[in-house]
């Protein structure tokens, strides 16, 4: 059963639940941006926030997932730019979280902002979690903030997100040109050694995870690095954070 809180008073109850989408709000259009379970695109570029707050956030290959181990209610953000929503004036959006195990999903707010600091609350169906973007100030971010009250071995997944537009504006009419997403850091393996190319000079931190999810091995670097992991042979994903960002995320085999 999923436990969903719509008012002060609920009973607390510790579940197991999926949460599914109608997608009733769906424009049916072109698809700007989608990730999660069924896309083979991970949720790459999402800046996770509080990301030292909880006790093991996984980044597996089309999903992140968050553990408290304590329990503690908190508000999971995730945000990402999405460059290509300023083409569209309407826009429709679609969120699931799966694997929703002792804790309770209060409710979940979407904002939408043009410069990444100054932020619209767009209203969201919390039966369905989707929603309309009237998107006249040229948005360019979208950020999902998640209330979920965790008990013991808390574990919550964001497992999917979809972003449809209809009624395209013309980047040449408004003297623009069209907009690509950049991919600063390269990941190619070797001889079962990690090899990261990069011209960003900030500090980053390179994860191994196996397909289960779990944090095999770790390590930090600047600049382009080669990282010998030592791990055994298997399948492995190699996931680059910034700044609480998952910026690349590549499956090696060993």
């Amino acid at each position: 059963m999923l436990l969903l809180k719509t008012g002060c008073a609920m009973e607390r109850r510790i579940g197991f639940a999926v949460l599914l989408l109608t997608g009733s709000t769906a424009l049916s259009n072109e698809v700007v941006y989608e990730c999660g379970k069924s896309s083979a695109i991970g949720f790459n570029g999402w800046s996770v926030s509080p990301y030292t707050a909880f006790s093991e956030v996984e980044f597996r290959e089309e999903t992140v997932a968050f553990h408290v181990e304590n329990g503690g209610e908190y508000t999971l953000i995730l945000t990402r730019k999405i460059q290509t929503m300023k083409s569209f004036s309407k826009l429709s959006f679609d969120i699931r979280f799966d694997e929703i195990e002792n804790c309770i999903l209060n409710f979940v707010d979407v904002y939408a902002s043009a410069d990444g600091k100054n932020w619209q609350s767009i209203e969201t169906d919390q039966d369905n979690l989707t929603g309309l973007i009237e998107n006249e100030t040229g948005f360019e971010y979208v950020r999902i903030a998640a209330n979920v009250s965790f008990y013991k071995n808390g574990y919550i997944e964001c497992s999917y997100f979809r972003l449809e537009g209809e009624d395209p504006v013309s980047m040449i009419a408004a003297g623009e040109e069209p907009v690509t997403e950049r991919n600063e850091f390269f990941v190619f393996c070797f001889n079962k050694s990690i090899n990261v190319e990069t011209q960003n000079e900030e500090p980053y931190e390179v994860i191994f995870t196996n397909l289960a999810g779990q944090i095999m091995y770790r390590e930090s670097a600047v600049g382009s690095t080669r990282i010998e992991s030592g791990l055994p042979e298997g399948i492995y994903l190699v996931s680059v954070i910034q700044h609480g960002q998952i910026l690349h995320t590549k499956k090696v085999v060993f």
